[in-house]
């Protein structure tokens, strides 16, 4: 329904436009139990010392805020990687974006920085939140 070629609801359209959040298109897709989750996720995040706050995996890409804007040719791709750690794809970015938040905490608490958290050292690590 969201990706289908001619959809006229809103989020359709802003996919096809390229300015629909990955957070509104997953939720849109998956469901109450990304809804719930992605709702909690926000509403208990500390953006006061992180940015985003709140991370997505996003199928060969790894962790994401859910403000990233995707467009269609962005969940194509996305729908061309298997969810699985057998999948090279899926597990290497995954792998990739939780060492790094795992080495950041492990040097943020080493050095003694108190309001270092792990979400927060990761999103000065992460890119660009644009997938267009």
């Amino acid at each position: 329904m969201l990706m289908r070629p001619g959809a006229t609801h809103q989020m359709a359209m802003r996919l096809q436009e390229g300015s629909l959040s990955l957070g509104e298109a997953f939720a849109f897709m998956s469901g109450l139990y990304f809804r719930g989750k992605l709702a909690y996720s926000l509403r208990f995040a500390r953006r006061a010392t992180a940015p985003h706050g709140v991370l997505v995996i996003a199928p060969g890409l790894g962790l994401v805020p859910p403000e990233t804007v995707v467009d269609l040719a962005a969940l194509r791709r996305f729908a061309e990687v298997g969810v699985s750690l057998d999948e090279p794809r899926f597990r290497e970015p995954f792998a990739r974006d939780a060492a790094a938040l795992a080495s950041a905490a492990s040097t943020s608490l080493s050095s003694g920085a108190s309001r270092a958290s792990p979400r927060r050292l990761l999103c000065r690590m992460m890119p660009s939140s644009s997938m267009t």
